[in-house]
């Protein structure tokens, strides 16, 4: 059974809370515009940003890894 996302989400934020396969990989969101990044419970990394600005992903030692 999916998750339903809260009213507003966008579908970005939608596909990080429900993704569609079952990796081990969590996100959170504890402010608007950052995500954390969870393997198996531990923190991986962090997502900054939104759908109309872009993002940036850093690794635990917050080190780029990728944007978009």
């Amino acid at each position: 059974m999916a998750r339903v996302p809260p009213s507003g989400t966008t579908e970005t934020e939608s596909d990080m809370m429900n993704p569609p396969l079952d990796v081990g990989i969590t996100f959170t969101k504890p402010s608007q515009w950052v995500w954390h990044a969870s393997l198996d419970g531990k923190h991986i990394g962090t997502v900054n940003g939104d759908d109309s600005c872009g993002f940036i992903a850093r690794d635990i030692d917050y080190r780029s890894i990728g944007h978009g």
